[in-house]
């Protein structure tokens, strides 16, 4: 079940570090930047968690490098309860801006086919 937005666009949730390098623009994807608790998120686990039980977005992607594994562990449990594919990615914004690059080419090439 992909998210998609009026616009036709995919809603890509990213958490965690601060969301410094995010600011990349795809034409088929929203991306919202949640910051960890390390980095003045208070509460942002929690907010993170409500957006998956309404099924908002289409994909989330974790910077694990920059939360800590309560947090982590909440967000992975909410998505495979919500059926949203969840990415973990060991690196910071620069490796998620890739990967959801790929994730957005891959929809593509599946949405064409």
């Amino acid at each position: 079940m992909e998210s998609a937005l009026s616009n036709g666009s995919l809603d890509v949730l990213v958490f965690g570090g601060d969301g410094r390098r995010l600011r990349a623009r795809w034409a088929q994807a929203c991306v919202t930047h949640i910051p960890s608790s390390r980095y003045g998120g208070n509460g942002s686990a929690r907010r993170a968690v409500v957006r998956i039980h309404q099924g908002r977005p289409a994909l989330v992607v974790l910077l694990v490098r920059w939360m800590g594994h309560p947090e982590r562990d909440v967000i992975v449990r909410a998505c495979r309860l919500a059926g949203i594919p969840v990415i973990a990615v060991p690196g910071g914004s620069a490796s998620a801006v890739g990967l959801i690059a790929m994730h957005l080419a891959a929809s593509t090439t599946a949405g064409a086919s």
